[in-house]
């Protein structure tokens, strides 16, 4: 019968080489307690590693890059540390990026809207009257009072998206004070 002998435990600098990370994110690593379980001491106070690091550096690597913090992953981690399998946590922790990316997504979409909506009346050459008023007319954003129940500024708002400097001619409904125009005409974009 034939026996194996025990993996010998890694240094820092063959574990960095390996695993492809620099020495100082392995050092990081530990300090956030997310090797623990496979990291000790030498009599010198050199860092010995055990092969199975190898796997859990990659399982961080690859969490990363889902996007999950280090915190999610020391969780995650240490459902795996107790003897468990952590795949429901993954699974709700993905689940939650998911929504933050489709939010990121929806905010982006405004962004280029808005973006494409500002280019379109681009000004190259605006009056000297104008360009006297301003550091450049095409960012600036209109300061006069809005009608505080419309929906569609309450939305922009919310979003913190300023809308462009609009010339005289490109208010059909311009609001006034006391004005009974509907709701819907509040924002001009």
């Amino acid at each position: 019968m034939m026996m194996l002998a025990p993996e010998k435990n890694l240094q820092i600098g063959e574990v960095a080489a390996r695993s492809e990370l620099p020495i100082k994110t392995i050092r990081y690593y530990e300090e956030q307690n997310l090797l623990t379980p496979t990291v000790s001491r030498s009599k010198s106070n050199y860092r010995l590693f055990e092969a199975s690091v190898m796997q859990r550096l990659a399982s961080i690597k690859r969490s990363q890059s889902l996007g999950l913090s280090l915190r999610e992953i020391r969780d995650i981690l240490a459902v795996h540390d107790q003897g468990q399998l952590p795949c429901e946590d993954v699974k709700q922790n993905l689940q939650k990026k998911v929504q933050q990316v489709t939010e990121q997504i929806e905010a982006l979409q405004l962004l280029r809207s808005e973006l494409q909506g500002l280019l379109s009346g681009w000004q190259d050459h605006p009056s000297a009257e104008i360009a006297a008023r301003t550091i450049c007319p095409n960012l600036e954003v209109d300061l006069a009072p809005k009608q505080p129940d419309c929906p569609q500024l309450k939305f922009l708002q919310h979003r913190r998206l300023a809308q462009r400097p609009r010339l005289p001619n490109e208010y059909p409904h311009e609001h006034r004070q006391g004005s009974a125009a509907p709701a819907k005409h509040c924002l001009h974009l």
